[in-house]
């Protein structure tokens, strides 16, 4: 699926856990607000080599979705 989805490193399985996080990144980058994008912030400022830190800093780079 992570293949499928053009994300993350496909030798890695899907979790639950994994795949929470993925979808919450893109909840908060869809809605795009002030607060939404600050929490985007927080979660990439977190431990370089975790997957969450690198999705949050990746949607941050992303044009924004939201209103």
């Amino acid at each position: 699926m992570a293949a499928v989805l053009g994300r993350g490193d496909a030798a890695k399985p899907l979790t639950g856990e994994r795949l929470r996080a993925e979808r919450s990144v893109d909840v908060l980058e869809r809605v795009g607000t002030p607060a939404a994008r600050a929490v985007l912030a927080e979660l990439a400022a977190g431990a370089a080599d975790a997957e969450l830190t690198r999705a949050a800093a990746a949607s941050l780079m992303r044009p924004a979705m939201g209103r």
